[in-house]
Formats: structure tokens, C-alpha cells, sequence
């Protein structure tokens, strides 16, 4: 994660949204759900495609939270992120 909002935060059961900068994304979506937005990453990340909407839970504090989520895939400063 480079950037978050306090509600993103506050899904994931963080007070501060510095605590979970540098995180990785994966790192915050429930391991059962890995095998089902993997792929979809992996195809944003080469390029295969520029958006994508994908399901899955987030690790909240002491439960998982479902989210839908709009993906796209963006440069800036000749840096590659996935924006959701």
C-alpha cells in the first residue's frame, strides 16, 4: 500500500493510516480468497488488461469484511500501482 484513506484503514481495524503504508495488498485479503484475485493482479500488473471489479474479504479486526472493488491499472512517474 503507498496511500490509504482513514475508512480504508478503519476496515482493515487500523487507527492510523501510517500503520498500513508499505503494507502489501495481498497481505490485507483473507488467504482463502488469494487463489481467486491472484490471477486478476497478475493480469493487471502485465498489462494483459486495465481494469477489472473483483470480490473478496479484507482481514478486519477479528473478522473478514467483503468488499466489491473497481481495479485499475496506472503509472505515474513511470511507477506501475493498481488503484482501487
Amino acid at each position: 500500500l503507498i496511500d490509504a484513506n482513514p475508512a480504508f484503514a478503519s476496515l482493515l481495524g487500523q487507527s492510523n493510516v501510517a500503520d498500513i503504508i508499505g503494507q502489501p495488498f495481498m497481505d490485507c485479503i483473507v488467504a482463502e480468497d488469494h487463489v481467486d484475485v491472484r490471477p486478476t493482479f497478475a493480469r493487471l500488473v502485465k498489462g494483459k488488461i486495465g481494469v477489472a471489479d473483483a470480490s473478496f474479504r479484507l482481514i478486519g479486526d477479528g473478522a473478514s469484511v467483503p468488499v466489491s472493488a473497481h481495479l485499475e491499472r496506472r503509472e505515474a512517474d513511470g511507477e506501475l500501482f493498481i488503484d482501487y
